[in-house]
């Protein structure tokens, strides 16, 4: 038996109020928490601050909209709810001209989060913030993407050719492009997970159709991931990042609540790629901070497992608790979410030998041979820990 148990987690009342006004509907239950959440003296800058902190202040002022909140609180929300609303519909354009564009280059392309998943979680454009586009596409298609997105005003994060070019699509998953006119930001991504995952097997999104779906936007469908796909990449990324920012754990929660999730596939395809128990500990979060309903049988095989409600609470620790954390109770949390040693070796071995497209980006990194390369990110990893 685990000694950390969540009784020991004290959450401020702001935190208490964000987690409740994290939803697109609210309870009569709810509702009646927030009001009395709302009478106590709350500390209104902080709550705005975390709500920026994790890409929640849309959701924040859509429900705190028809609460007695101090006027000037609600002008600061709504004048931020409806910048974002016009961003939004400004990335959205861009996202259907630069994919009608692939198209007529005959490349297939997938996107997924962004406004794709606004629309296809949220039913609502302006109930998400997102920063930037992120586009699946083949490998063989990247540089023919490229010269597309350059074409139409588009710089490259940085230049590489030749060899290291061949490394960089080998190594990375993704290429950055911004419009400095719009400032639209695109990824353009090989593969999902980060550098730092490794899987026993590899899922292909983009040559099986049955992985895909088609999500209609403004009378026009597109292709994107099918709900349990984009499942287990939403999982995936926010594991990443040991799930510090809760927007990421409330589009797992309305993925799951807007549509219908074929269980036993998910969790098959969990465990042929080793990250059982990331979904597993991705879905107790999404219960316990966001009220998420699951069948019976899926809560209570998560919910007998010791491991995954430790690994919970330390992630709640980390998101509710200030304090300094070393890079080993990090990697205490990033190396127990696989449940396969030799997965937890080979992620082991990413993290502190494979340069990221950060470092790619910006340092001489790309500039110098892989063995090089490795010793300096390892001696970066400490750096920043």
């Amino acid at each position: 038996m685990t000694k950390n148990t969540d009784f020991a987690l004290k959450i401020v009342p702001e935190d208490k109020l964000l987690l409740l006004c994290a939803r697109t509907v609210l309870e009569s239950e709810t509702k009646v928490k927030i009001r009395s959440l709302i009478e106590e003296s709350l500390n209104w800058d902080y709550l705005i601050q975390r709500a920026s902190q994790h890409r929640l202040t849309q959701l924040l002022y859509w429900n705190l909209k028809d609460f007695n909140v101090p006027e000037t609180i609600l002008d600061r929300l709504k004048e931020n709810f409806e910048g974002n609303g016009r961003r939004n519909l400004l990335m959205l354009g861009e996202l259907l001209k630069v994919l009608k564009l692939f198209g007529s280059g005959g490349i297939t392309a997938v996107p997924y989060k962004g406004p794709v998943l606004a629309l296809y979680a949220y039913q609502n454009l302006s109930l998400r913030q997102f920063d930037d586009l992120d586009i699946f596409v083949n490998r063989k298609d990247v540089l023919k993407v490229k010269e597309i997105l350059v074409s139409q005003g588009y710089k490259p994060q940085f230049e590489v050719e030749g060899f290291m070019q061949r490394r960089f699509l080998k190594s990375q998953r993704e290429y950055k492009f911004v419009n400095p006119k719009t400032n639209v930001h695109i990824e353009i991504h090989w593969q999902f997970p980060g550098v730092s995952f490794s899987f026993s097997s590899e899922t292909k999104f983009l040559e099986d159709p049955e992985s895909r779906t088609m999500i209609k936007v403004n009378n026009k469908e597109i292709s994107s991931l099918s709900t349990e796909n984009m499942f287990l990449i939403l999982c995936i990324h926010a594991s990443g990042h040991l799930w510090e920012r809760l927007s990421w754990i409330c589009d797992i929660s309305k993925l799951i609540q807007s549509h219908e999730m074929d269980w036993e596939h998910v969790f098959e395809k969990a465990d042929e790629l080793g990250i059982k128990r990331v979904l597993k500990v991705s879905l107790l979060l999404a219960v316990g901070l966001f009220a998420l309903k699951l069948p019976d049988a899926v809560l209570e095989d998560i919910k007998s497992d010791e491991k995954v409600k430790n690994l919970v609470f330390k992630v709640k620790k980390r998101i509710f608790q200030e304090g300094s954390e070393n890079i080993f109770q990090m990697a205490d949390v990033r190396l127990n979410i696989r449940e396969n040693r030799s997965n937890r070796v080979k992620d082991l071995f990413n993290i502190l030998f494979n340069p990221t497209n950060k470092e790619w980006d910006e340092s001489s990194l790309k500039l110098i041979l892989p063995p090089v390369s490795y010793i300096l990110r390892f001696i970066n990893v400490f750096k920043d820990y």
